[in-house]
């Protein structure tokens, strides 16, 4: 005789699941709304600079709060994490293009008559964005 296994126990426990799991999704949110409600409260030091065409980038990056220019770097104050090696201030990112932490380099490729924004980027929303290259911080340019 052939012995038959009940699927009412394995019903009734993918029911559990579920309804545990739609349990959690509704206090906490899915992790698609986690991520998004994380971007959404980057902790930028700049999110609104206006830009004055005429100014020049040290103008800009002076005026903003947090940061320490220096000739061949820009330094993001608080807590350094990670050491790497040769790299002293933020990395500098042009229009989606890493372009190192050198500041000098920076200011000869950037004109601000096309600088459109800057962002600026500490912890763990630069980390996020460009991994251990941007463990001193992150400044995004964008030009148009």
């Amino acid at each position: 005789m052939m012995k038959t296994t009940s699927t009412f126990p394995l019903i009734i426990l993918l029911i559990a699941l579920f309804t545990f799991q739609a349990c959690a999704t509704s206090s906490t949110g899915s992790s698609d709304e986690r991520e998004t409600s994380d971007r959404s409260e980057a902790k930028e030091l700049v999110s609104d600079v206006k830009i004055n065409p005429n100014g020049t980038l040290d103008d800009h990056l002076r005026r903003i709060p947090g940061l320490e220019v220096y000739d061949t770097y820009v330094q993001i104050r608080g807590p350094k994490s990670i050491y790497r090696s040769g790299q002293e201030g933020a990395l500098f990112v042009v229009d989606s293009v890493p372009v190192g932490e050198n500041y000098a380099r920076v200011k000869s490729l950037v004109y601000m008559e096309n600088v459109t924004s800057i962002n600026v980027y500490s912890g763990g929303d630069a980390f996020r964005r460009y991994g251990s290259s941007a463990a001193y911080g992150l400044i995004e340019i964008t030009t148009h």
